[in-house]
C-alpha cells in the first residue's frame, strides 16, 4: 500500500479517496462521507 499526502501535489483533482484516518479526533463541523470507510486511529499496518 502506497500513501501519498494530498498536500505534496500541485494537481489534486484527479486523486479518489481511499479511507478516512484519525476519525475519532474530526471536528463536529467536518462531513465525511459514508461510502468511504472510517478508521479511528493508525490503520493496522498490512
Amino acid at each position: 500500500m502506497d500513501w501519498i499526502k494530498a498536500g505534496t501535489l500541485d494537481d489534486t483533482s484527479w486523486l479518489q479517496p481511499q479511507v478516512n484516518i484519525w476519525c475519532d479526533s474530526a471536528q463536529p463541523w467536518l462531513q465525511m462521507s459514508d461510502a468511504i470507510p472510517r478508521i479511528p486511529r493508525n490503520p493496522p499496518l498490512a
